[in-house]
């Protein structure tokens, strides 16, 4: 076989190879968008690594649709403002060929239900919710680089209540969207205890749920 010809060969090979890895990337990612416009791998992230000291404390707790599990502060944030992030859901829903805005009503913080022999568990009383609107930008939460906008700030108190909700009806402006992600987003809170108990008490959460 001549020089000429296997340089052909070569070509050839390196052109169709080309359009395979093309073609694969280009359906591993309509795969990935689908999954995600579906169940985005939401982020979740507690600033005071209260995981460290109680294995039990886990952020993740707080969407797993179980009271019986929760969240416990056990230390101070790392952050400077927050003490825990969770990103919720979608806004949208895809169908008949656009995004249509979800009807988003409420956000409910629900505190955790008495517990055998851990007294010292309490529900918040002073409790920051910051409400934004992520970007749903990318298909992968490690690599997201969003903008954030912040829609609303909520205290809650809770005091004779277990769980507080959050209205959204006069907080969200949403709209129809033909093209994504333009004017889809992922609704996030960014959440702050700043509850006063004496030093053998310990906050705890069991549940955020959203109610449509």
């Amino acid at each position: 076989m001549t020089t000429s010809i296997m340089i052909k060969y070569i070509s050839i090979l390196i052109f169709i190879s080309l359009i395979y890895l093309n073609y694969s990337i280009y359906t591993t990612t309509e795969k990935k968008m689908d999954i995600y416009s579906k169940n985005p791998p939401f982020r979740l992230d507690d600033f005071t690594k209260s995981y460290r000291k109680n294995k039990l404390s886990q952020v993740k707790n707080l969407r797993d649709q179980d009271s019986s599990t929760y969240w416990i502060k056990e230390q101070n944030s790392f952050h400077p403002e927050y003490d825990l992030e969770t990103e919720l859901t979608l806004t949208h829903f895809y169908k008949e060929g656009i995004f249509k805005k979800k009807n988003l009503n409420s956000i409910t913080i629900h505190s955790c239900n008495p517990i055998a022999d851990k007294s010292f568990l309490v529900k918040p009383n002073n409790l920051v919710i910051d409400i934004y609107l992520r970007e749903a930008i990318n298909v992968d939460k490690e690599l997201r680089l969003p903008k954030d906008e912040k829609i609303s700030s909520i205290l809650l108190s809770f005091q004779d209540k277990t769980s507080e909700k959050v209205d959204l009806t006069n907080i969200l402006k949403l709209a129809d969207s033909k093209d994504y992600p333009i004017g889809i987003y992922i609704l996030t809170l960014f959440i702050k205890d700043n509850s006063n108990y004496p030093l053998d008490k310990k906050v705890c959460i069991s549940e955020i749920t959203v109610e449509e």
